[in-house]
Formats: structure tokens, C-alpha cells, sequence
């Protein structure tokens, strides 16, 4: 039996905005741009501070829509939400060898985290993450 394609693009959707809530939630680092490790592990998240990161994402989690992914993002504890669809969005401070994409789409992040500074396990489905640049 097949899958209503409506209720398969329902599925993919909750899949990529469930990812997507996650995917700011394992950026940290001393600034500089680092490769995700390809295991879990604890990072700290520290309220007021920017983090960048590129996604790596599959085809079916491409689906998630600019606008979902931003509301997740706030609602897992992210103000000031932007999320990037093509390298050509970036802003020019962004890491060039960061541009390019990483899985089936090109999918990039940033925000402030507004929460209490806290800990959180890293996803698998960052490629890169790091801590923006303070503005000049």
C-alpha cells in the first residue's frame, strides 16, 4: 500500500521542521568554524551569543519551508532567526569554504540563543557550526 502523497509531504515536513528545531541547538565553539563530529556529544549554549551553522539536510527534509524552520527555531529557544536557502543569502562575513551546500539542499542558520546558558547534545544533521563574528 502506498502513502497518500499529501500525507507524505505532512511526514516529510514534520521530519525536516523537527530537525530543522534542533539543528541550531548543537552550535558553539571559540569562534572558529568547526566540522561536526560524526557522534553525538554535549556543547554549551551561552544566552546572548550568535551561532551560524550550515545544515546538512536529504532531499525529503528540504521540504521544510524558510518560515517553519525559523518558528521551530524560536520556539526551541532561538530570537532573531534567520534561515538561509542559497549561499547567495549569506551574509559576506560567512566562512567562504562554509557556502557550499552540505546534503541535498543548501540550508544555513543563524541566531542568538535567548535561553539561560545551558548544555545540549549535538544532532548529526549539522555539517558545520561556529559562533558568528561580533559585529563591528
Amino acid at each position: 500500500m502506498t502513502m497518500p502523497v499529501r500525507s507524505f509531504r505532512r511526514t516529510a515536513l514534520r521530519s525536516a521542521a523537527a530537525l530543522a528545531s534542533s539543528v541550531l541547538l548543537l552550535c558553539g565553539g571559540n569562534g572558529a568554524p568547526a566540522q561536526a563530529a560524526a557522534s553525538g556529544g554535549s556543547i554549551l549554549l551561552t544566552q546572548g551569543t550568535t551561532y551560524r551553522a550550515r545544515l546538512r539536510l536529504s532531499f525529503f527534509q528540504c521540504l521544510a519551508s524558510r518560515d517553519r524552520i525559523r518558528r521551530k527555531l524560536q520556539g526551541s529557544g532561538f530570537a532573531g532567526v534567520h534561515v538561509f536557502t542559497s549561499s547567495g543569502e549569506l551574509p559576506a562575513d560567512w566562512p567562504a569554504q562554509f557556502r557550499g551546500r552540505a546534503g541535498s539542499c543548501e540550508r544555513f542558520a543563524e541566531g542568538v540563543w535567548s535561553r539561560p546558558t545551558m548544555p545540549r547534545n549535538r544532532p548529526s544533521s549539522i555539517e558545520a557550526w561556529w559562533v558568528a563574528p561580533a559585529p563591528p
